[in-house]
Formats: structure tokens, C-alpha cells, sequence
């Protein structure tokens, strides 16, 4: 065999196999074509999701701002309301610590005129089974001026901090002036 005869068909299998080769390669490029369509589809519909998405998280955000001022509000109200039960609490102890105070004089008074009265009949009154036993010549009239003079004597208004204090000073005042006018 010749040399050349070796080498024609040597080229004729190259030639059969690049024939081969293009068909495949024509068959594939096809396939890609009609992928290329699919996937053309894909990608339009991923991007329509996408601009969906997008859509939904500006409207997120939007909602977020909104409800966050929202609470952002809610909690200044929160914030104005729990000082003004702190100032209504301190208030409160004040007027009660001052209202004590008034108790503890009343007290001290009522002693020294239960003291008073204990002197004048000579003796202190005696119990027997639960029931007093007083002097019948006791003047119920003395110490009614006592009262009188107690309620008479002017009360400084001058620790009265707010207006509420101010008009129970005032309310208080007036029915003592009443009682004592009905009782006069």
C-alpha cells in the first residue's frame, strides 16, 4: 500500500468524523435554540418576580415607617402619662404625708384635752364593763369654745403646693364656718 492511499483515507476518517462532529454540534446548536426560548421565558418571568419582590418590600418598608412612628407615639404618650402619675404619686404622698402630720396634732390636741378635762373633774374618768362614767357637772360648752377657737385660730395656707390643696383648704374652711354657724 502506498503512502497515499494511507493518507486519503486517513483523511477520508478525519472527514467522516468532522462530519460527524458538525452533525452533532448542528443537533445540539437546535437544542440550544429551542432551550434558548425556555429559558428566555425563565429569565422573563424571574425578572417579573423579582419586580414583584421589589414591589412588596418598598410596601414593607412603607408599613414598617408607619407603624414605627406609630409606636414611636404610643410610646411618648406612655412616656408623658407615666411622668404624670410619677408627679400624682408624689403629690399624693406629699398631701398624705402633710395630712398625717395634721393627724398627729389632732391627736396630741385631743390628749391634752381629754388631759384637760381629766383635771377638771378631779380625777380620771373611770370604766366599769365597757361604759364611762363621767362628771354630770362637766361643761360640754368649754369645750365646745375650745373647738371653736381651734377652727377660729387662722391656718396657714402657705404649705398648700397646688390647686387642688388650695380649694380642700378652702372647701374644709367653709364647712367649719358652716358648722359653726349652725351650731352658734
Amino acid at each position: 500500500m502506498s503512502f497515499s492511499l494511507l493518507m486519503d483515507i486517513s483523511i477520508l476518517v478525519l472527514l467522516a468524523a468532522t462530519v460527524f462532529l458538525a452533525f452533532r454540534l448542528s443537533i445540539n446548536l437546535r437544542n440550544f435554540k429551542e432551550s434558548r426560548f425556555e429559558m428566555e421565558g425563565l429569565v422573563n418571568r424571574l425578572t417579573g418576580n423579582i419586580d414583584k419582590a421589589e414591589k412588596a418590600i418598598a410596601g414593607l418598608q412603607l408599613a414598617a415607617r408607619t407603624a414605627g412612628r406609630d409606636l414611636d407615639e404610643v410610646i411618648s404618650d406612655a412616656k408623658a402619662l407615666s411622668n404624670e402619675l410619677k408627679i400624682m404619686n408624689e403629690a399624693g404622698n406629699s398631701l398624705a404625708g402633710r395630712l398625717e402630720k395634721i393627724a398627729d396634732r389632732n391627736r396630741e390636741m385631743t390628749e391634752k384635752m381629754e388631759q384637760s378635762k381629766s383635771v377638771r373633774q378631779g380625777s380620771s374618768p373611770k370604766t366599769t364593763d365597757g361604759f364611762m362614767i363621767q362628771d354630770r357637772d362637766y361643761d360640754e360648752e368649754e369645750e365646745e369654745a375650745m373647738l371653736d377657737a381651734q377652727f377660729d385660730a387662722p391656718v396657714p395656707s402657705t404649705n398648700l403646693q397646688s390647686q387642688a390643696e388650695r380649694d380642700l383648704f378652702d372647701a374644709l374652711q367653709k364647712r367649719a364656718a358652716k358648722q359653726k354657724f349652725l351650731k352658734g
